[in-house]
């Protein structure tokens, strides 16, 4: 004879639970405040330009990569014939930024490779010869006191980089410069907040006045990479310079120019075809 299981007794719910107590109501109500808090977040997060997005996205890794000490020893490398390569930071970087591309330039068979720390204080002109030093000093370590160098600057770091060919000895020591979201023309965002480096990035500001002195373009080989995703420099066109080798990379944010693979193979390619 078959059996069949017994059914589960279902209970009908009882029209008059018992009130809540306290802790219970608190629990309900601080779950309550989340499921709003979250889908406010969700909200506020969606309706922000997709571009300030991705770069929201890449201030994680560059604090990482922010970690360590500002300053390193120059020490010269056995590679003779191969022209040292010279990175340089944005405003409130640190020369760890570079060190992702830098392994990347490894890969590719480059060594000498040198990232310059700037001093957390002075103005341009300061740190232009911050790096007209250091442009020295790589070269004097490495045995090639009257040898060149190739430029790699992220942001403000371009114009630093510019402001040290001035100086007509350093301009002769650079063979190539690579400028990487950097506003040449300034940058309207540079609006939104104050500070003596802000400042110089204005459209109108001096500094960026005596840059225009340096048009049209005859210095080192200039090679500058932008993109019109860039929420930082605006409008993307100041990112150019009339007589360089323009390169636009779509949909990268100022950061990922900097530390996506797009960046590093565009830099490498500047500093590889260099003369």
């Amino acid at each position: 004879m078959e059996t069949t299981a017994a059914l589960p007794i279902l209970r009908p719910l009882d029209p008059n639970p018992p009130p809540l107590g306290f802790w219970s109501k608190v629990g309900t109500m601080l779950s309550r405040f989340g499921a709003c808090l979250a889908t406010s977040a969700v909200a506020s997060y969606e309706s922000v330009d997709v571009d300030v997005r991705r770069e929201l996205l890449t201030l994680p890794l560059m604090a990482l990569t922010s970690i360590g000490p500002r300053h390193g020893k120059v020490r010269g490398k056995d590679r003779a014939g191969e022209r040292p390569v010279i990175f340089i930071h944005g405003m409130g970087g640190h020369r760890g930024n570079f060190a992702p591309m830098s392994a990347w330039f490894r890969r590719q068979g480059r060594r000498r490779l040198y990232s310059v720390g700037l001093p957390r204080r002075g103005d341009v002109d300061a740190h232009a010869d911050h790096l007209g030093r250091f442009i020295d000093e790589v070269l004097d370590a490495n045995g090639m006191p009257d040898g060149q160098v190739d430029l790699v600057a992220h942001s403000r770091g371009g114009i630093v980089a510019r402001f040290a060919l001035n100086d007509l000895d350093t301009a002769g020591k650079v063979a190539t410069l690579v400028t990487i979201g950097t506003p040449h023309e300034g940058t309207v965002t540079a609006r939104y907040g104050r500070g003596r480096e802000l400042d110089d990035l204005r459209p109108d500001s001096e500094v960026i006045t005596r840059l225009r002195r340096q048009l049209p373009w005859t210095g080192p080989r200039l090679v500058c990479i932008y993109s019109s995703a860039d929420p930082l420099v605006a409008p993307p066109e100041h990112a150019q310079v009339d007589g360089a080798i323009n390169i636009e990379l779509e949909g990268m944010s100022h950061c990922r120019l900097l530390l996506w693979p797009e960046g590093w193979r565009t830099a490498y390619d500047a500093v590889a075809t260099s003369p």
